[in-house]
């Protein structure tokens, strides 16, 4: 029963991991294609972090950033204040 509960516990946690990871990723680049974050952080930050970051999370990040509809909206939004 003990190692059951021990299997459930790693597994959530390693979701939780996961679902953090993705956070901060999507987030880091919504920054960078909307201007929040130049390309001096920027390139600090992805030399520091894209070593230790699986392919397959960061494809995932990288798409639902670039073809969510969130990100069209934000970037909208802001050009408006421009017109």
């Amino acid at each position: 029963m003990s190692d059951n509960s021990d299997e459930q516990a790693l597994k959530v946690q390693k979701i939780k991991a996961a679902t953090e990871l993705q956070q901060e990723l999507r987030r880091m680049v919504a920054d960078q294609l909307t201007g929040k974050m130049d390309w001096v952080r920027a390139r600090i930050y992805w030399r520091t972090r894209l070593p230790g970051i699986p392919a397959d999370e960061l494809a995932e990040a990288l798409t639902h950033v670039l073809a969510g509809g969130s990100l069209r909206q934000e970037i909208h939004s802001r050009t408006q204040n421009f017109l």
